[in-house]
């Protein structure tokens, strides 16, 4: 009765009513939350969080929270181990997504982590599912792409189905940043239970960009970086 007499009190002075729920308390400074998403499962609501700091070389963390703000997975990704060479630190993001992926563990959270260099940025991604009873990452290391190469999840074509691929230049003696290279393209395919490597596919060619580099291994994959707002600044 006391309750529904605040709620009442509230509403008349035109103030939002109270809430049952407390919120998850924040990071410590400097940390931040970027990216806050819920999601409804079988075994409740739980939050999904970016949290970055800012101006210092911790890599960011994807951290989800379930009951009464109970830590579900807490995970390192972008620059883990990669040190800065300068007195400033290097710019590191995090972005993720919930995706539904055919043939993949539903819902798929794929979270990629950006660290920005001086001439390039580094990215790295990780999936992460409700797998034998917990939240865990579903790789046994992110894949890796630069800013000239990218990642995508999804149909990897037929003969393979759902899994993962990355791509990115190869660098020969003598070679420029500018100007053709051959590309090298790395799957990984879903078993049903993890992810196994599949043979690298290489160019023959020379080529100036992912798109034909692609088109000569007989692939169209999109690349997913592309997809995040938040790291167009730093292309």
């Amino acid at each position: 009765m006391f309750l529904k007499l605040l709620l009442l009190v509230a509403l008349i002075a035109g103030a939002p009513p109270l809430s049952s729920a407390e919120p998850c308390p924040g990071p410590e400074a400097p940390a931040r939350i970027a990216q806050t998403a819920s999601l409804d499962t079988s075994d409740g609501p739980i939050e999904i969080r970016a949290i970055e700091a800012p101006g210092t070389s911790q890599p960011p963390r994807l951290v989800l929270l379930g009951a009464s703000c109970h830590p579900l997975l807490s995970l390192a990704l972008g620059g883990v181990g990669r040190e800065d060479p300068g007195p400033e630190p290097f710019p590191r993001l995090l972005r993720f997504r919930i995706d539904r992926v055919d043939g993949l563990p539903r819902p798929l959270l794929v979270a990629t982590g950006a660290v920005v260099g001086g001439s390039d940025t580094l990215f790295e991604t990780q999936l992460i599912a409700h797998e034998g009873g917990e939240y865990r990452a579903l790789l046994h290391t992110p894949v890796r792409s630069l800013i000239e190469g990218g990642f995508y999840v999804g149909d990897l074509g037929p003969r393979i189905g759902p899994g993962i691929a990355d791509w990115g230049l190869l660098w020969s003696a003598g070679e420029s940043r500018v100007g053709p290279h051959r590309w090298a393209l790395h799957r990984k395919r879903w078993d049903g239970r993890e992810f196994r490597e599949l043979p690298t596919l290489t160019t023959r060619e020379k080529h100036e960009d992912a798109t034909s580099a692609l088109r000569e291994l007989g692939v169209h994959y999109p690349d997913m970086t592309r997809a995040i707002a938040d790291f167009e600044p730093y292309r």
